[in-house]
């Protein structure tokens, strides 16, 4: 009977818990308002990103953002980022699924021009080659031959992200266009 009277404290702990879990999962799911925000939102930053597409003429364009991604033993926060959306061309395939949780200090360069300059404009992969060697990989292992970079920020100014304007197939026909958009972001 003591054996029995352990199994069913047992399992109401196990059911307890199991309510407490549903409590906590229920808080995190996002209200009709939140989705519909959320929505509108997706929206507004996809039509920004066709709109660059097709403005500059090239063949992808993505939006990472920079977010949290777990902390060290004594606290200290990792700082990642995420392709968070992606638009490509009919010539260029998509890359969105490999950039995700990426450690922004893997491309230590890129985000460093990006905080010092606001913008990383490279006009050929192939003159960062040595100088930027994990930025090189990354974009010529997806086909990219230039690519143009320019810093999101906040009203307050913080740096929330970056946009990234690919060529893969075609070639930039100008330049400065294409710098002009990002920085103004259509």
């Amino acid at each position: 009977q003591e054996e029995r009277m352990a199994k069913q404290e047992e399992r109401m702990t196990e059911i307890l818990q199991e309510a407490k879990d549903i409590r906590e999962n229920t808080l995190k799911i996002h209200t009709n308002r939140e989705e519909e925000e959320n929505r509108r939102c997706n929206i507004l930053v996809n039509t920004q990103l066709n709109c660059l597409l097709s403005k500059t003429g090239a063949n992808r364009v993505s939006c990472f953002l920079y977010h949290n991604g777990g902390y060290t033993v004594t606290g200290r926060s990792f700082q990642k980022m995420s392709m968070l959306y992606e638009v490509v061309d009919g010539k260029t395939i998509s890359v969105m699924n490999s950039f995700q949780n990426v450690p922004r200090t893997m491309f230590f360069t890129l985000t460093q021009k990006l905080s010092e300059q606001g913008c990383y404009d490279i006009s050929d992969i192939e003159d960062i080659k040595d100088a930027d060697a994990i930025t090189y990989q990354a974009f010529y292992a997806r086909g990219a031959k230039a690519a143009y970079c320019g810093v999101i920020k906040d009203s307050r100014k913080n740096i929330l992200g970056f946009i990234v304007v690919e060529y893969t197939v075609d070639k930039c026909n100008d330049e400065k266009k294409t710098k002009d958009l990002i920085k103004h972001k259509v």
